[in-house]
């Protein structure tokens, strides 16, 4: 656990001092790619992916920046992809995808009759369901004192009625290139408070009223999913976690001034 920030140094750059002390000045890039694979050669059948993060790529020191990539690398894409090098990450986690897709439904369509699994694989028409979809894009949000923010949206179609998405917050300490945790800023005990002060902004956070009444709950918690800005705390529900799928994405901002007492 790394508590290294102190309200004093939040509050002072909540009130625009963040000039009064030397912090990094986050430099990034974008990487973008993007690919259609077929399931079998000469078929119908498809995965699309297209993967499009920002990255850190300066204004802090390398050992920090290599650390910050590998964090990232291993929250977007997973442990197992972690690297600094992102755009070899990205790579190896395509071929892994298309891999598993391919071997998830190779057998599955010649159950369905449009492949001969004797003589070879002909030409179909293809299933719709077997056309799949992986869709990742990643973005910094404005630097917050030493902090900085990343939010990451997953699209996913296999099958069915509709795709899944979710969004992701991670929060970075630029100074060491760590992820921090909600117990890195806030104090033991915060999420009580922190629960009122989300309940107390939810039904703000919906431009529909008629989105709101459609909540399964309507007292909600901390759910380790945020991201900070100099507006506050930002706190992410996935589709289905508080209301249902119609209603979308859901984000409770709760503003710096009203949780003064739980931060570090």
């Amino acid at each position: 656990m790394k508590r290294i920030h102190s309200f004093a140094a939040i509050a002072a750059a909540a009130l625009g001092l963040a000039g009064c002390w030397s912090q990094p000045s986050l430099k990034t890039d974008t990487i973008t790619e993007s690919g259609n694979y077929v399931l079998y050669e000469g078929g119908k059948d498809s995965l699309t992916t297209e993967i499009t993060l920002e990255i850190p790529t300066g204004g802090l020191k390398t050992e920090q920046l290599e650390r910050m990539r590998e964090n990232l690398t291993a929250a977007v894409l997973g442990e197992r992809y972690r690297s600094s090098d992102v755009s070899k990450a990205i790579s190896e986690f395509k071929e892994a995808i298309t891999g598993q897709y391919r071997k998830d439904n190779l057998e599955l369509l010649k159950d369905f009759g449009y492949m001969n699994g004797i003589d070879g694989m002909e030409n179909s028409e293809g299933a719709p369901m077997l056309s799949w979809e992986n869709i990742i894009v990643g973005h910094f949000m404005p630097q917050y004192g030493n902090m900085c923010s990343y939010v990451v949206y997953e699209y996913n179609f296999t099958g069915g009625a509709h795709g899944t998405d979710n969004e992701t917050g991670l929060v970075f300490d630029l100074t060491t290139g760590e992820l921090l945790y909600e117990e890195d800023i806030f104090k033991d005990g915060f999420e009580e408070e922190m629960a009122k002060a989300l309940t107390a902004h939810l039904k703000d956070s919906f431009e529909n009223a008629d989105d709101y009444e459609m909540l399964f709950v309507k007292e909600i918690a901390p759910n380790g999913n945020f991201y900070i800005t100099d507006k506050g705390v930002t706190y992410l529900y996935g589709r289905y976690e508080i209301g249902p799928y119609v209603i979308g994405l859901t984000r409770v901002t709760v503003p710096w001034a009203e949780i003064v007492d739980l931060v570090q």
